[in-house]
């Protein structure tokens, strides 16, 4: 069964598979597929302070700042006043120490509630991300 769409060579991808799926008498399914594709927001496409905002705030407020905040500052460090922007903002080295603390085991401490590994993944990923992102951007700076 041939299912090329034989379609001339400068067709948009998307053309020759709509002809693909039509043939196959699938195109229910296929604008099903699109329609979920089109209003799916994957969580690239989020700008990193609202990113941050929805996933990661969340997880610090739970698990980090009821000991590192403006009133109680555990280990003299204060977590709820770090800004998420790690590119412009004057915090990267303090993201980097509290990832150091966590990939360590300090952070939180034994004695705290833990997040699961799913929330912690998500949140060391998050400031790994952003730390590559600003040491990126700091290097491409510095260029002549």
């Amino acid at each position: 069964m041939d299912l090329s769409p034989h379609q001339p060579p400068n067709t948009p991808p998307w053309k020759a598979y709509a002809t693909v799926m039509c043939r196959m008498k699938s195109l229910p399914l296929f604008l099903s597929a699109f329609i979920s594709l089109a209003t799916f927001s994957p969580v690239y496409a989020l700008e990193p302070l609202q990113l941050f905002e929805r996933d990661i705030q969340p997880i610090l407020q739970k698990y980090c700042y009821d000991c590192h905040n403006a009133e109680v500052q555990e280990g003299k460090v204060r977590l709820d006043n770090l800004n998420p922007d790690l590119i412009g903002g004057p915090d990267a080295q303090r993201w980097h120490h509290a990832l150091d603390m966590i990939n360590q085991g300090d952070m939180p401490p034994e004695d705290a509630e833990h997040p699961d590994e799913k929330t912690l993944e998500q949140l060391t990923n998050w400031i790994q991300v952003e730390l590559v992102k600003s040491i990126k951007a700091h290097r491409n700076s510095n260029r002549v």
